[in-house]
């Protein structure tokens, strides 16, 4: 049965939002969308006002001030009354406070890594948990026996079930169908709704999931990326049901249309907004796998694959010690084979580039599953999903 959380219900409490919100919550969607024309991977997707689109570059010297500003006038607004209202609110400061370390950072202004990353995400430095981390490794070179280190056993188990790429669009199509499927018996969708799946080169990315209306995402999948089926599952899980796709269906129809708050009409690549996109996806895609599991041909694949999921607790510490320059590129990249990423070397450039992001998906995924299972009843897990993008907008601390 679906849980009660449909598409299109407003809090039954929620009250209008006060005017000086909503002006402080376009200031920011400018200034977002001004800061993107210096650093283009800063906003995902924009469906807002036309007009609040920016004109001619202004210098990030010129744009660094007006976030101070936003801060200190939503700071100075009076206390606010309702929980909509607060949700707002701290959902803004978290976004505009990351706005303001990204112009930082266009300005060459660089702080340590982990303190850099609590202020952009809104969120502690994990402590690694090294015994949860030995028994997956255990469990994963038991399942795995043979000569050789873990890391090439691991890639030649994956080689031997890549889906090859002809028949990776027919698979794809069918494992959204099954994600879709299991979503359904959970969250209450629309009939209408849909993805269109693409296939390319999505900006270096193995997929991305863009609105393209209302009730429908463009999904386009990197066609040259190797797959197993299992991992195909799960990206299909992430990118669209009960992940991207879902995210959007649920503010566009609760957040934009029902209170009219457009600043969720932008898709930040910065701040809590996006570890807990990002962190929902994946732990979205946890609950999807784990459902009626027992049933499921490529189940003992799934569970390997987690198991060497588990291992990316690893990832965060090692890109951290890299970045800060306390640890040399060839120990990182040897750090990073211990954790099983595929191509260390390409990983540290991407973290290069991307900084945070690229520690973005094992910290959010943790935070998010954390907060979905606070209560301890499963059942509770998939509201509680449905939650963050409707009635409790990205409200993890």
């Amino acid at each position: 049965m679906a849980a009660a959380v449909g598409l299109g219900m407003a809090c039954a409490s929620s009250t209008p939002e006060p005017a000086a919100l909503d002006a402080i919550a376009e200031s920011y969607v400018r200034l977002a969308l001004q800061l993107a024309q210096h650093q283009p991977d800063l906003v995902e997707a924009y469906t807002g006002p036309p007009e609040w689109t920016p004109g001619p570059r202004m210098p990030v010297a010129a744009l660094r001030p007006s976030g101070e500003a936003l801060l200190a006038r939503l700071d100075g607004l009076p206390v606010s009354q309702t929980a909509d209202q607060r949700l707002r609110r701290r959902y803004l400061r978290g976004q505009i406070r990351a706005l303001a370390l990204a112009s930082n950072r266009l300005l060459g202004r660089s702080r340590p890594f982990r303190e850099e990353f609590t202020e952009a995400f809104g969120v502690a430095w994990p402590t690694v948990d090294e015994t949860a981390l030995g028994r997956a490794r255990a469990e994963l070179d038991r399942r795995l026996a043979g000569p050789g280190a873990l890391a090439d056993r691991y890639a030649a188990w994956r080689r031997a079930r890549l889906v090859p790429s002809a028949t990776q669009p027919a698979a794809a199509e069918a494992a959204i169908a099954a994600c879709r499927a299991r979503t359904t018996e959970a969250l209450a969708l629309p009939p209408d709704d849909g993805v269109t799946v693409e296939w390319g080169a999505p900006n270096g990315w193995e997929a991305l999931a863009r609105p393209d209306g209302p009730r429908r995402s463009r999904l386009v999948l990197a066609s040259d990326a190797p797959r197993t089926r299992a991992g195909l599952a799960r990206l299909a899980c992430h990118e669209t049901y009960p992940g991207h796709h879902v995210q959007h269906l649920l503010m566009t129809a609760t957040l934009v249309n029902d209170r009219r708050w457009l600043e969720f009409t932008l898709t930040p690549a910065f701040g809590p907004h996006a570890l807990v996109s990002e962190g929902a996806a994946d732990a979205g895609a946890d609950l999807a796998l784990a459902t009626r599991l027992q049933d499921d041909a490529a189940r003992d694949d799934i569970f390997i694959e987690d198991l060497a999921r588990a291992l990316d607790a690893a990832i965060p510490d090692a890109i951290a010690d890299y970045l800060d320059n306390a640890v040399g590129r060839e120990a990182t990249e040897a750090r990073l084979r211990d954790a099983l990423v595929d191509a260390p070397d390409a990983f540290l450039r991407f973290a290069e580039q991307v900084r945070g992001r690229a520690v973005l998906y094992p910290i959010g995924r943790r935070v998010v599953l954390a907060w979905l299972h606070a209560g301890g009843d499963a059942r509770d897990a998939w509201p509680r999903l449905a939650a963050l993008f409707t009635t409790e907008p990205f409200a993890i601390e």
